[in-house]
């Protein structure tokens, strides 16, 4: 999903992740550190060859340009319904589990459901806008998703990207 609302939801998990981190002693810490970045991020690294590299930066800055238009029209859509993420956010929480808050009516729920509506329309118009250019770029999704990961985890990658040939960057 590429929705503005995902992300704060990674963001939620990033956090949980470093109090986990926190909880562990620095020795486990960084053993784990070491491992996830020679595992994960420095082989697939090495599996990106500069032509996709290249191909790969040219699709992010359209990736990149939805997505900040999407995050525009969320936060329109927010205030147009008379709300911020964190109260959607906790509205959405009681419509998942009405046990979870009696701070919320029945306007509030009616309300949710028009902006939770527009939310998804918003979505899933950025989203086919992205689907279209990463097929036009003749680059797969999945692909495209795993470079990104790589190359936002990644100093050597990033590093890469920036010593590619002048003209290919």
């Amino acid at each position: 999903m590429w929705s503005f609302l995902l992300a704060c939801q990674d963001s939620y998990k990033k956090k949980q992740e470093h109090a986990d981190q926190e909880s562990r002693g620095p020795e486990q810490t960084e053993h784990l550190g070491k491992q996830r970045d020679s595992f994960d991020f420095q082989d697939t690294a090495t599996e990106v060859s500069d032509s996709e590299l290249q191909q790969f930066l040219t699709i992010k800055e359209v990736v990149d340009s939805i997505t900040q238009e999407l995050k525009e029209k969320t936060l329109i859509a927010l205030e147009k319904g008379n709300m911020d993420i964190e109260r959607f956010k906790e509205i959405r929480a009681v419509a998942q589990d009405p046990t979870t808050n009696t701070d919320v009516n029945r306007a509030d729920l009616e309300n949710f459901k028009t902006v939770y509506n527009e939310l998804k329309e918003i979505q899933n118009q950025a989203e086919q806008k992205i689907s279209d250019r990463l097929e036009e770029a003749g680059m797969e999704e999945d692909r495209y998703r795993k470079i990104d990961t790589v190359f936002q985890n990644s100093p050597a990658l990033q590093e890469r990207a920036r010593n590619l040939p002048q003209g290919s960057n």
